[in-house]
């Protein structure tokens, strides 16, 4: 009888380019923010109040958005919801690239924040849905490994490169792993129709 258990080489294998090479991207970008943003309001003369407060604000973003992004998964796809989240950290690094004020880091940070929501749930229902029962465990643990790889990796390299050159090019820099995230989700993860999915209706999301 032959064995027909998938072997977790072929599972990281198939789940590379869609899943795993673009989360380890912008998981970089999202633990990167949690150490630039507030030392970069601090270099520029504001309280630790406030350099406090752009961290609280990163998450105010993932509260905000973590329960209607298993909502928009079933309703509109996995794919899409990845995108969106790979759009929102891209708009939050132009924002950081072009805007110097406090508003501006805010609002960038709080954006940081709902992206890694939206990718998160994004990535995770996309692995349950595409792989099998059998795969699913050695797929997801490897999506914690890629974010403590992410989460080491990605401050060390542009706190680094922020003191060897200037934030708005780390900044870029960050915007152009967020670019190579969308285009990896975009081109490879697959669009499928999952019959068992039902669609919620988005009303009373954020009701009490």
């Amino acid at each position: 009888m032959q064995n027909t258990v998938p072997t977790t080489r072929s599972i990281y294998k198939r789940l590379f380019l869609p899943v795993y090479l673009p989360s380890f991207m912008l998981v970089m970008v999202n633990a990167a923010c949690l150490i630039l943003l507030p030392v970069f309001l601090l270099q520029q003369g504001e309280t630790a109040a406030v350099a406090a407060s752009a961290l609280a604000l990163r998450g105010v973003g993932i509260l905000l958005i973590d329960g209607p992004a298993g909502i928009l998964a079933n309703r509109f796809g996995d794919k899409p919801l990845m995108l969106a989240g790979g759009c929102c950290a891209l708009l939050a690094m132009l924002l950081l690239v072009f805007g110097n004020s406090v508003a501006m880091v805010m609002l960038a940070s709080c954006m940081v924040g709902m992206s890694n929501g939206m990718s998160l749930v994004g990535r995770l229902s996309y692995i349950t849905d595409e792989c099998d029962v059998l795969e699913r465990g050695r797929a997801i643990s490897f999506i914690g490994g890629i974010q403590r790889i992410g989460s080491l990796t990605g401050p060390l390299i542009f706190a680094f490169l922020a003191e060897l050159i200037s934030y708005a090019l780390v900044f870029g820099l960050m915007a152009l792993l967020c670019v190579v995230y969308l285009v990896c989700t975009f081109l490879f993860v697959q669009v499928r129709s999952y019959p068992h999915r039902k669609a919620i209706p988005m009303s009373g999301v954020f009701k009490l």
